[in-house]
């Protein structure tokens, strides 16, 4: 049975989708598992990651799972030392690579030497921004055809979830290969938000603007 935990998310639901298409033995655990439509056969059990009752539940009988970091996930390690995982795949974060310090980077750091500490063997997905992340200009998009952003000229190789899912299923059913592996997963092109923006218009098939919002820019140092 593999455990994948965040599993109503963006990339946890790419996860179970792979599994399920390999025919493997899936169990789904959320705060809200009723929010998503599962394949046919997935377990589900409902409770967060410091729910000790809840993640008992969703552990039991688990020979690998799928981790993401999110409040309660210390607790949640200490069941999962309990418990007979013997291999970890924890969706980490490519900040971790970063010569600068930044807080996603700390926390991920630290999930990352708890599960390396510990006896279980681990693969962790370091990725670059999620293309997911452009659902945020929605709603400017809807209202006035602008997205508004401190840096349009920023530039990252955002990825697609489905890809995360894809990578993070492949090492969950063959361990023994990926065992240490620690890839810095990104898209296949570098782009500007300015550019991201331009291509989401061309879907839309209407002129989308992209502006620096100096409001947040100036938040950022304070």
């Amino acid at each position: 049975m593999i455990l994948v935990t965040g599993a109503t998310g963006n990339v946890g639901y790419a996860v179970v989708e792979r599994l399920v298409a390999e025919g493997q033995a899936v169990r789904a655990y959320s705060r809200h598992p009723e929010k998503k439509a599962f394949p046919a056969g997935v377990e589900l059990v409902a409770g967060d990651m410091a729910d000790t009752a809840a993640a008992t539940r969703a552990l039991r009988g688990v020979s690998s799972l799928f981790l993401v970091h999110t409040e309660g996930t210390a607790t949640f390690w200490k069941q999962v030392l309990a418990s007979e995982a013997q291999h970890v795949v924890f969706l980490s974060s490519g900040t971790v690579e970063l010569p600068l310090e930044t807080h996603i980077g700390r926390i991920h750091t630290e999930t990352e030497a708890a599960i390396s500490a510990s006896p279980r063997t681990w693969s962790f997905l370091r990725p670059g921004a999620f293309m997911s992340n452009a659902l945020r200009w929605a709603p400017g998009i809807r209202a006035e055809g602008i997205v508004r952003v401190p840096f349009p000229d920023a530039q990252s190789v955002p990825v697609d979830p489905r890809d995360l899912g894809d990578a993070a299923a492949t090492m969950l059913m063959d361990p023994v290969r990926y065992a240490g592996a620690r890839p810095f997963i990104t898209g296949p092109e570098v782009l500007s938000t300015r550019q991201q923006v331009a291509i989401l218009g061309a879907a839309l098939g209407r002129a989308v603007g992209c502006i620096p919002n100096l409001w947040r820019r100036m938040l950022r140092y304070c």
